[in-house]
């Protein structure tokens, strides 16, 4: 969903969360689910 009425600092935030939740959360949350190993947790 589409939000035109934020600033380009929240642009960029929400940018950098993306690249975060992709690049680190997904694969270890996919590793989680494909193990049932969650030591930390």
């Amino acid at each position: 969903m589409a939000v035109s009425h934020l600033s380009p600092e929240e642009e960029e935030l929400i940018a950098a969360i993306r690249e975060i939740a992709t690049g680190r959360v997904a694969p270890r949350a996919a590793e989680i689910d494909r193990t049932g190993n969650s030591p930390g947790i």
